[in-house]
């Protein structure tokens, strides 16, 4: 056949000179060479295949067989895309996105992955879902990005499946269904979807639709990290590093919640300032500890901002150190980190380094059961049964600490047993 491909390209078959350049470059063993891959991948596009235009946009993109060039992948790419290759335009548009060897451009790249997903590019359609999700150069459209993540899946695109698999699981814009946000996850994970991976690895944590196994956990979220998902990393060194579904290593902790962090995964920073806090698999530097907190939080990780509030509260030394671990504590609550909420909540209540406020501690509290942070929902539960801060109320106190035991709390529990009782006894309506 490699003889046939040949005289094929010497005549001028641009199809031959790419089936050449395939062979040079996916060939195990003897035959193998990028270089030559390239050489017929440059030659079948010249001659107007836009398969080897991608492929050559993607040797320049990786630096194999050429010298590494973000400007002639640009071209490469671009020639590819106007020859009606989507998987050309998406890589495109991915440049204009990143301002790599182009000006950077939100609005092309958004073009060019329109183009990509309407040639039926699965990744350009999982891209510009994404772009919906957060009004990346477009206003934010819930319906728009899950008709986009959803054409993405059909069309095999791990990122659209894992797309489709969280919203399903959030019961946002679609029906809630476990079962669905399960195999659409499993599905992105078996196509490459690194995300998908992750989201798999929470159902076996929880025990939700499969049989609880944080084994299987830690399996999906390594294969999640192996596949360049950055949260995965910061989880598989989380576990590492507790030992939990793993034999522990502090060495394991350090290298992959490193890798999180690198992936730019702000809680992969926080995990790894808290080793270099500890000691643990590596050189103790709170100054590190300091450096990586700050980094997570400017990436927008509440628990990140929250630690970094620790650091200043802890450091006596710093001027002004618990105002600004206050600011920090708040920016972490701001940023979802529900066990710090709660935290300000009681430093508000007690007056503890800030001004005593029964409000501000209630809104604070609120705030930390809103986002699930269950030893808040009880403390709120113990407002409205004292009826402090708050008009007194059972039926709102049994609410919240039978939301605070769910979500297991012990003392949630324990309240609302005691609530019932009261109840009981008293033959009032916990509506009362």
């Amino acid at each position: 056949a490699v003889e046939y491909y040949k005289k094929g390209c010497e005549l001028g078959d641009g199809l031959g000179c790419y089936f050449l350049g395939s062979y040079y470059g996916r060939e195990e063993g003897a035959e193998k060479s990028s270089a030559k891959a390239a050489e017929y991948y440059r030659k079948s596009c010249d001659l107007g295949n836009q398969w080897s235009c991608s492929d050559l946009g993607y040797f320049y993109q990786k630096g194999e067989g050429v010298e590494k060039s973000p400007g002639k992948a640009v071209d490469s790419y671009k020639k590819a895309c106007e020859l009606g290759d989507g998987w050309g335009c998406a890589s495109l548009g991915n440049y204009y996105y990143r301002g790599e060897g182009v000006e950077k451009s939100s609005i092309k790249a958004f073009e060019f992955k329109k183009s990509g997903c309407e040639l039926n590019n699965g990744r350009a359609c999982a891209s510009l879902a994404l772009d919906y999700i957060h009004g990346e150069a477009v206003e934010k459209s819930l319906d728009k990005a899950i008709e986009l993540a959803h054409k993405a899946c059909e069309l095999d695109d791990g990122v659209g499946c894992a797309i489709m698999g969280f919203f399903y699981g959030r019961g946002e814009g679609v029906e809630k269904s476990a079962n669905l946000a399960f195999e659409l996850s499993q599905k992105g994970c078996e196509l490459g979807a690194g995300w998908g991976c992750t989201n798999v690895s929470a159902y076996y944590v929880h025990g939700v639709v499969v049989e609880k196994s944080l084994n299987k956990a830690v399996e999906f979220v390594k294969k999640g990290c192996d596949l360049e998902d950055s949260r995965g990393c910061s989880l598989f060194g989380y576990y590492c590093g507790r030992g939990e579904g793993i034999e522990p290593s502090s060495l394991k902790a350090v290298i992959y919640s490193r890798k999180g962090c690198d992936l730019e995964d702000g809680w992969g920073c926080a995990l790894l300032g808290s080793l270099y806090d500890r000691g643990l698999g590596i050189k103790q530097s709170f100054s590190k500890a300091i450096q990586l907190a700050t980094k997570g939080c400017e990436m927008g990780n509440g628990q990140s901002c929250s630690l970094l509030g620790a650091y200043f509260e802890r450091d006596k030394s710093v001027k002004g150190a618990f105002a600004k671990a206050i600011k920090f504590y708040k920016k972490g609550c701001e940023l979802g980190d529900g066990l710090t909420c709660s935290l300000l909540g009681a430093f508000y209540k007690n007056g503890d380094g800030v001004k005593g406020s029964l409000s501000q501690s209630i809104v604070f509290v609120k705030k930390g059961c809103e986002l699930r942070h269950a030893a808040s929902c009880s403390k709120l539960g113990a407002y409205f049964e004292r009826g402090e801060g708050v008009e007194k109320s059972l039926a709102k106190a049994v609410e919240f600490n039978k939301k605070g035991c769910e979500l297991g709390d012990h003392s949630g529990c324990f309240n609302l047993k005691v609530l019932n009782r009261v109840v009981s006894s008293t033959g009032r309506k916990s509506s009362d």
